[in-house]
């Protein structure tokens, strides 16, 4: 038996003026944890949420929520974010040096959030393996970050194995969430290895028949 996979609907791929009702479709399908990105036009070229649009309306229906922040100044949005209380926060760890990278993963912590570094995939293993002993997750970009609707990049595979393999062999235990061209070759493809899918575009296709989705889920995982 394979192990449960969690899909995370991210809503940078919601059409802007039904985004209240594509909650709740996903919602009401039990597919209520959430990636929520912000943008903040610097880090990436384009702007997204950057003024947590919706945030407060996922928390309060009983959503989970994981915030992948794409900014230039991840303390200042971390400071902000905490006071909502969302399952978990990631931020691009070049941004800041190791030091202040793991004062950052504390307080996040101490805030009773799960605490991750967003991983771009201009980088290798080596560039950050020295923090995974003090993360609870890891944000692995598998499209360049910024826009919805890229393909999987090709070399994320090679990359997601060293990562995996790091981790069992020095028996540090942190979630991975993969977060870019997911669809159901991918999950296939790396089934019993990823504990968080992010599909935007894609599963965004199948919001009149999460239905059908979860059956080809199902079918993938048992």
């Amino acid at each position: 038996m394979n192990k449960q996979i969690t899909i995370l609907p991210s809503i940078l791929a919601f059409d802007k003026t039904q985004t209240a009702s594509l909650i709740k479709s996903f919602n009401d399908h039990q597919l209520n944890h959430f990636h929520y990105d912000i943008m903040d036009g610097i880090y990436v070229e384009n702007v997204a949420f950057s003024k947590l649009e919706y945030l407060d309306h996922l928390l309060t229906n009983n959503c989970l929520v994981n915030v992948h922040l794409m900014v230039n100044d991840p303390t200042k949005w971390i400071d902000q974010l905490i006071k909502y209380k969302p399952y978990a926060i990631s931020f691009p760890f070049e941004l800041v040096n190791s030091q202040s990278c793991l004062a950052l993963l504390n307080k996040i912590k101490d805030s009773n959030i799960k605490a991750g570094i967003a991983i771009h995939p201009s980088f290798v293993l080596d560039d950050y393996k020295h923090l995974l002993k003090d993360v609870d997750y890891v944000t692995f970009m598998s499209v360049v970050p910024g826009k919805c609707g890229q393909a999987f990049l090709a070399d994320t595979y090679t990359k997601l194995n060293d990562l995996i393999a790091f981790r069992e062999s020095s028996n540090i235990n942190f979630e991975i969430e993969l977060d870019g061209g997911v669809n159901f070759d991918v999950i296939k493809n790396t089934l019993n290895q990823i504990d968080y899918y992010v599909s935007g575009s894609f599963v965004v296709k199948y919001v009149n028949n999460l239905d059908q989705f979860k059956l080809e889920i199902n079918q993938i995982i048992k």
